[in-house]
């Protein structure tokens, strides 16, 4: 999980570090996906997810499932 204090939201410290661990864990030896989960009503994860280029692929129980790479 993430999250950014208060004072520092909506400046994209999220997504920027979202999308620097996306590109860290998509360059590492035999890593081809990448999957993250969010709460449906949590917005701001939505958005970061979205911005970084996860697709959503379905729900995984009550989370909404994202993922990345090149199986998606």
């Amino acid at each position: 999980g993430f999250g950014i204090a208060r004072p520092h939201r909506r400046h994209g410290y999220a997504t920027e570090a979202a999308r620097a661990l996306l590109g860290w864990a998509l360059d590492q030896p035999g890593v081809t996906r990448v999957v993250a989960r969010c709460e449906p009503d949590n917005e701001a994860s939505v958005r970061t997810l979205e911005r970084i280029g996860l697709r959503q692929t379905g729900m995984d129980g009550t989370l909404l499932r994202w993922e990345s790479g090149e199986d998606v």
